[in-house]
């Protein structure tokens, strides 16, 4: 029997903890199909696509593949090990390299052809993505309206502030305001104004 690892990954915190479990269901019914063993699995919980870096699923898999233990990566999409042209055409010649098949639950088995559309569109998705977000950001600012999405960058901002066990600050009391945040537009995040 031909062994499998499986790689899961979603984006922001934003999104449920259930996501990469759910990939990873899928993912095992698909090997299940085609008569994988998975002996491992690999994931990345609230990790953009943008960058290989900071993912340690990712790292670790790419160190696994180095001691050929495995044949095959399974993955729901192409886009879950990443939304850049030159980190997933980077992930699919090392794995190549080292004769391991990449097969995605939705596009079949990977070829340089089909990374290559695959790269070119998570990367255009992802940029496209964070320029509508920027634009809905300031767009609420300017309008000095509130969303669900603020509020909870505001508490998350908040929760920073606070020791690790709840206690109060520890640079001095942090309120946050209670007027619209101002956002950075045009940059990657936002920036939350704090009254101390």
């Amino acid at each position: 029997m031909t062994h499998a690892v499986i790689y899961a990954r979603f984006s922001t915190d934003l999104q449920n903890e259930k996501s990469t479990e759910d990939q990873i269901a899928l993912c095992r019914a698909h090997a299940a199909r085609r008569g994988l063993q998975i002996i491992q699995t690999f994931e990345d919980k609230a990790r953009s696509g943008g960058s290989i870096l900071g993912r340690d699923g990712l790292t670790r898999l790419m160190d696994a593949a180095r001691t050929r233990t495995f044949d095959v990566v399974v993955v729901e999409a192409l886009d879950r090990l990443s939304r850049d042209m030159e980190d997933l055409a980077g992930i699919h010649k090392r794995l190549s390299f080292l004769g391991i098949e990449i097969d995605a639950v939705h596009d079949g088995t990977a070829d340089s052809i089909l990374v290559g559309i695959r790269g070119l569109v998570g990367q255009m998705q992802r940029e496209d993505g964070a320029k509508k977000v920027r634009r809905g950001m300031a767009g609420v600012v300017r309008d000095g309206r509130r969303r669900d999405d603020l509020q909870r960058t505001l508490y998350r901002a908040h929760r920073l502030e606070q020791g690790p066990d709840g206690e109060e600050p520890r640079h001095g009391e942090a309120n946050l305001t209670t007027e619209p945040a101002r956002l950075v537009a045009g940059g990657v995040g936002a920036t939350v104004a704090y009254h101390r």
